[in-house]
Parts: structure tokens; C-alpha cells; sequence
């Protein structure tokens, strides 16, 4: 009864586990955790129950017939009792096992959940480190402090124009324009593209440098072999 206890309890956490919103990556780890380490329990459990039942076979075949309570007083014999006994307890390991295995199924699922709500936890904390007058926006001077601190970026005028058209709101409480938490993301967005313009733009920069260098380069080897052409020539001569 105790193992059967616990695995109507492991069955309803393994049940429940797939509809679990809002944990972060932690939060579902632990709960997974939990699960399998429950059922490894019940498991045990049952196994136990049948390691006794198996070494203990003989001496109860011996023990006289028993009243089952709800079956009218009716006499059973002991083998039919020890038959009950060991198919529920191969139903338990079944249901244990069955647990796991659903718990594995969902287990992608709700760690992927979980990773979508930490990111947004981190972006949440993110956004309300970098809003130093707390009114729920960011503003030009605050976007850019979290550019210049978090990338060593300075934004572009042209990046922030961008970002302030689009993904900004006015509030009526602060009358200000600002980006507010909803637009934060796609504010990042904006930035990361005008970092990698930038990167891009010094990189076409450092491979025309190169190739000035290698061009120079190429003369001058040209040069010098002219020269030592020229010289073996007046050898000849």
C-alpha cells in the first residue's frame, strides 16, 4: 500500500509535470529531478516488496486460508493472495516505469520552456539595471550607457533614430518617449545589427589594408627581380 501510495503521487507529478509554466531553467531541472528521483524510489520499494514475497514464498504457502475485507468474509486461499500480491506489485513497477519514461518525453519540452523564461528573467533584470530613473523606459542616454557598458559600443544617430521610431512609446506618466520592456529585445536587435555593420565595415577596411600591403609587397619582389635580371644580362655581356 505504501509503494502503491507513492506511485498514485509519482504518477499525478509525472501528470502535472507537462503542464508547468513560468519555471526558469533551474526551477524545471529541479522538478525533473525530483520526479525521477521518486520514481527510482517507488521502484526500490516494489522491488523490496517482491524480494520478500520470493524468499519468503515457502513459509507463507504453509500459512492458513485468510478473510479479504470488502469480498462478503469469503475465505482465499494464501497462494491466491500471494498471486494478488505479486501482480500489483509488478503493476507498480510498470507504473513507475511508465512514469519515467513520460517524464523523459516531456523533459525537452519544459527545459525549452524553462530556457524561454530564464532568458526573459535575464532580459527583465537586464532592462531594469540599465533604468536608473525607474520609470519603466529607457532613454537615449540610458540605451546608450547599456551600448557603451555591455558591447563597448557607441550607438550610431542613425541606429538611435532607428530604435526610436520603432520601437519606443510615449508615457503619459513621465511625458516622455522611451523603450519600454516589450521593446527591449528588438531594441537589442537594432543594436547587434549596427554592431556587426560596424565590425563589417572595419573588416572590408583591414583586408583593403592588406591588400595595399600585399601589392606593395609584390612590387617591390617584382622590382628586385627585374634587378637581378638586368645584372645577370650585363654578366652575359
Amino acid at each position: 500500500e505504501d509503494v502503491e501510495g507513492r506511485l498514485a503521487k509519482l504518477k499525478e507529478e509525472a501528470d502535472n509535470l507537462s503542464k508547468k509554466v513560468g519555471l526558469n531553467t533551474q526551477q524545471a531541472e529541479a522538478k525533473i529531478k525530483a520526479v525521477v528521483e521518486a520514481s527510482k524510489e517507488a521502484e526500490a520499494l516494489a522491488q523490496s516488496a517482491s524480494e520478500f514475497l520470493r524468499n519468503n514464498h515457502a513459509m507463507m504457502k504453509l500459512a492458513p486460508t485468510v478473510k479479504v475485507d470488502g469480498e462478503q468474509g469469503m475465505a482465499k486461499d494464501t497462494r491466491q493472495v500471494l498471486s494478488a500480491f505479486l501482480q500489483r506489485i509488478a503493476l507498480c513497477k510498470r507504473e513507475a516505469g511508465a512514469a519515467v519514461e513520460k517524464s523523459a518525453k516531456v523533459k525537452f519540452t519544459l527545459l525549452t520552456r524553462a530556457k524561454a523564461q530564464t532568458q526573459v528573467e535575464e532580459i527583465e533584470a537586464l532592462f531594469k539595471r540599465y533604468d536608473k530613473d525607474l520609470d519603466g523606459m529607457l532613454s537615449k542616454r540610458e540605451l546608450t550607457a547599456f551600448a557603451q557598458s555591455e558591447y563597448k559600443f557607441s550607438i550610431p544617430e542613425a541606429t538611435l533614430d532607428l530604435i526610436w521610431e520603432h520601437y519606443t512609446e510615449y508615457s503619459p506618466k513621465f511625458n516622455d518617449t522611451g523603450v519600454p520592456p516589450s521593446g527591449f529585445g528588438l531594441a537589442k536587435c537594432a543594436l547587434g545589427v549596427a554592431r556587426e555593420l560596424q565590425r563589417d565595415v572595419k573588416r572590408r577596411k583591414e583586408a583593403e589594408v592588406r591588400k595595399q600591403r600585399f601589392n606593395e609587397a609584390k612590387a617591390q619582389l617584382l622590382e628586385k627581380i627585374k634587378t637581378v635580371a638586368e645584372s645577370i644580362t650585363e654578366a652575359d655581356q
